[in-house]
């Protein structure tokens, strides 16, 4: 698999002035103008050298600073600041950069400036997602997105989807990072940026080329560059061309992936993009590396590393070492390519897990190739504890992740709330104005229009009526509010406690598995192995219910009806839980009418009946039965799942539904549950026309009966 190096994030976090533009010129310029137009211009020269020469590019930022700061110029002194920060973030001076990028905050907060604090949100969540934070990053990005939602700044609004997107990319939330992505594109294209839309394009390929899905990543980076090609940037052309390589590459279409980079290498040089040059050679070294071609393979590396000097490029470099030691690696040139690699390893500390595993992985096969096993076997159990900290590291990162979109939920009640308050009042201030306005007339033409008056005092009574109604209406709307927050609250408190369980069930037989001190039968083990599994797939399921909940809140869940086969269904549900029936000893039986069909959307019907299963599996003890049947009744399809569990009170059957009643619920051996599941039915069910009955008694069972129109087809 040829090495994938993405540049695209980093081009796109901070914009490129146009390629023509003459620095000598501006710099004669900036020398001769005062005021706040001086700033911006350093800052204008700063940026053009961004891709050119880094240190000059900062000695602008500072110019710009030290100007603004001597003179007074509050707003441009936090517009350097920003842009100072990012060439510290570049250039991988991460704790100058977080320095600098907080102060920028802080006096945006000051100077009560909802643009340049929005900035400032942008470029905090940026160096959160170049030093491996995604969840610092999703956090300032959702912050910077309320800024720019109240200024209503398209422009920036395009970039934060994008930026989110990458964020939930990185964190394998694919469906999440294209749904953001797709906001982004459909965005530019109404207002007609392409740049904006190459952006868009260029990362929803991007998504499936991490899916390996290279034909569909095929089409939209051929659609990128077909866009481009129409406006003649030559930065945007290199890059197309860099990620068109990478999908050749993918395919193993090798010639025209070599083309594609070169392609992309010849523009980089020409204009001098050196990020993108870095990324041309690196890929042209692992490509020729790849169909062995080992000495074209080096002198692509070892130009690649002669323009990623640690002070500009530090990540780039650390890729660069990685892909040269594994050259070397295979050519048989272990002792310099243990200086490569010991190099690698000491920059990648500072950039998350994932660089420095596959530094780890490519050290330990050095050690294997110079028969070193015993320090093989150290650098083979870095590895692990580097996969489990990266295992870890994504599932805080899912839960995290619905903390932060419930925040953003709650936000947004309050903000809807104190709006119509607002609302409100000021129709109120415009009722009494007009009343008083109308009871000075009256006085004056008392005499002359007593009729009028009168019908005026009815109207006033009529218009006070009605406010008192809005009123009571108004305060019932705050109760349902109030008790729709507390269910959240209480929910939240259940779901802690109920996902603390599974995962102490976890460390708990790890603990037990990992004590060396007494040696394990094969039966204990494969026990404490087994409780291992059921508190996984009980956390999983856990999770996956929060998902599906929070994209129905949200309304992010795709809804695609069509005709789907309830025997296949039937048949895909019986594969998936026999494993489950077999560890609780239950009779598990499943019947489906031949060539039925039911219209709705496949996705949920299957959410559905996997979730009813489950909970059917939870409240049904040892030696149980559960049937799950498929027919066609009063032209409806039906699906039918009866269990001979503990059932349920008729009490507890209506409180079933209810969104502002969760409680703790436990299975037959323990499982926990918060009720969500049930509750999610119902949801997919209502949206793809359907109905559910649950009908159950105490100690003897539970029959819940789905029903769905018939597909026409």
């Amino acid at each position: 698999m040829i090495n994938k190096t993405k540049l695209l994030l980093l081009l796109f976090l901070f914009p490129v002035f146009a390629e023509s533009a003459d620095l000598d010129s501006l710099i004669k310029v900036a020398e001769t103008v005062t005021g706040e137009k001086k700033t911006n211009l350093y800052l204008k020269i700063a940026d053009m050298y961004k891709n050119v020469d880094f240190y000059k590019g900062k000695e602008y930022c500072e110019r710009a600073y030290l100007y603004s700061k001597n003179n007074g110029f509050k707003k441009e002194e936090v517009k350097s600041l920003l842009s100072w920060g990012m060439f510290f973030a570049i250039t991988g001076n991460i704790d100058s950069a977080k320095i600098v990028f907080t102060e920028a905050k802080n006096s945006s907060e000051k100077l009560n400036s909802d643009s340049l604090l929005a900035r400032a949100y942008l470029s905090l969540g940026n160096l959160d997602y170049m030093t491996g934070n995604q969840l610092g990053a999703l956090a300032n990005y959702e912050s910077a997105l309320v800024f720019y939602f109240a200024l209503k700044d398209t422009s920036n609004l395009i970039t934060i989807y994008n930026n989110l997107g990458v964020v939930y990319g990185t964190m394998g939330l694919y469906e999440k990072s294209v749904a953001e992505y797709i906001k982004s594109l459909n965005l530019s294209r109404s207002l007609k940026n392409q740049k904006q839309e190459f952006t868009a394009l260029l990362n929803i390929g991007t998504v499936y080329y991490d899916l390996q899905n290279f034909n569909q990543a095929l089409i939209h980076f051929t659609s990128a560059l077909k866009l481009v090609e129409s406006t003649g940037n030559q930065n945007d052309k290199a890059l197309a061309l860099l990620n068109l390589g990478l999908c050749y590459s993918g395919l193993k279409n090798y010639s025209d992936a070599k083309t594609s980079f070169e392609k992309s290498l010849e523009i980089a040089r020409k204009i001098k993009l050196v990020t993108v040059e870095i990324s041309g050679l690196i890929n042209l070294a692992d490509l020729n590396s790849e169909t062995g071609d080992f000495q074209s393979a080096y002198n692509y590396a070892k130009e690649a590393l002669n323009l990623s000097p640690v002070e500009s490029f530090r990540e780039n470099r650390i890729v660069v070492l990685n892909i040269l030691s594994k050259i070397l690696i295979k050519n048989g040139s272990l002792a310099e390519a243990y200086g490569y690699i010991t190099e690698a390893i000491t920059l990648s500390d500072d950039f998350g897990l994932k660089l420095k595993l596959e530094s780890t992985k490519i050290l330990a096969d050095y050690y294997l190739k110079s028969g070193d096993l015993k320090n093989y076997a150290g650098t083979i159990t870095q590895q692990i504890i580097l996969q489990d900290s990266m295992y870890n590291e994504s599932l805080n990162s899912k839960v995290a992740e619905l903390e932060v979109q419930f925040n953003l939920e709650s936000k947004t009640d309050k903000i809807n709330l104190l709006t119509a308050e607002k609302e409100r009042s000021e129709f109120r201030l415009k009722n009494e104005a007009l009343i008083r306005y109308l009871l000075i007339a009256g006085l004056i033409l008392f005499a002359l229009v007593i009729v009028f008056l009168f019908h005026l005092t009815k109207q006033k009574t009529q218009t006070q009526v009605a406010l008192s109604e809005q009123h009571e209406q108004i305060k019932a709307q705050a109760r349902e509010l109030e008790s729709l927050n507390n269910a959240k609250d209480k929910f939240f408190s259940i779901l802690a406690h109920d996902l603390k369980s599974p995962l102490n069930a976890v460390i708990g037989y790890a603990d037990v598995l990992a004590d060396d001190s007494d040696i394990k039968t094969p039966e204990e083990q494969h026990e404490f192995a087994q409780g291992v599994k059921s508190a996984a797939y009980s956390l999983n399921d856990m999770l996956t219910n929060l998902l599906h909940w929070s994209r129905l809140q949200l309304g992010n869940l795709n809804y695609n009806p069509g005709s789907v086969d309830l025997s296949e269904l039937v048949s895909a549900t019986e594969k998936m839980y026999n494993e489950n029936f077999k560890l609780k000893k239950l009779k598990f039986t499943a019947v489906s009418e031949t060539g039925l069909t039911a219209f709705a959307d496949k996705n949920m019907l299957s959410i559905t009946v996997n979730n009813l299963i489950s909970n059917a599996i939870k409240f049904t003890p040892e030696g149980g039965s559960i049937d799950l049947k498929a027919f066609k009744e009063n032209q409806l399809a039906v699906i039918q799942i009866s269990d001979t569990g503990t059932g349920m009170s008729e009490e507890k059957i209506k409180s079933l539904f209810d969104m502002t009643k969760f409680e703790h619920s436990t299975g037959t051996s323990g499982e926990m549950g918060s009720g969500l599941g049930l509750k999610i039915c119902r949801d997919m069910v209502e949206l793809n026309r359907g109905t559910i009955e649950i009908s159950s008694k105490t100690g003897e069972g539970t029959v819940i009966k789905v029903t769905f129109p018939v597909s026409k087809s």
